[in-house]
């Protein structure tokens, strides 16, 4: 209940912020990057905290559940729509986004 209702008000602020964008004529060169932390915190407080199943571990571990986590990167007619499983970082990142803004010399 709680994780829908969060997920909910994250839906509902990022429409806010593209209808931001468009109204003021940016959205077409803006780049919009959503990303998450580690995994869950798996063993909190002496409790099971959260769960990344499938996924073995969570924060402060190796395994996939401590390493693989959400993100999304978002460019209006520089990216095209696609997923990816590929291990990245977001030190990778910065010459995709350099390209992006066109600063590439």
């Amino acid at each position: 209940k709680v994780f829908a209702a969060m997920v909910s008000s994250m839906d509902e602020g990022i429409g806010n912020i593209t209808k931001a964008l468009e109204n003021a004529g940016l959205a077409d060169n803006t780049i919009i990057v959503f990303s998450s932390d580690n995994g869950g915190n798996v063993n909190c407080c002496g409790k099971v905290s959260s769960s990344n199943y499938p996924y073995r571990g969570g924060k402060r571990a190796l395994y996939e559940g401590g390493v693989r986590s959400p993100s999304f990167i978002w460019a209006r007619n520089r990216l095209s729509p696609s997923k990816s499983n590929a291990m990245s970082h977001v030190t990778d990142w910065l010459p995709t986004f350099w390209s992006l803004a066109s600063l590439q010399g």
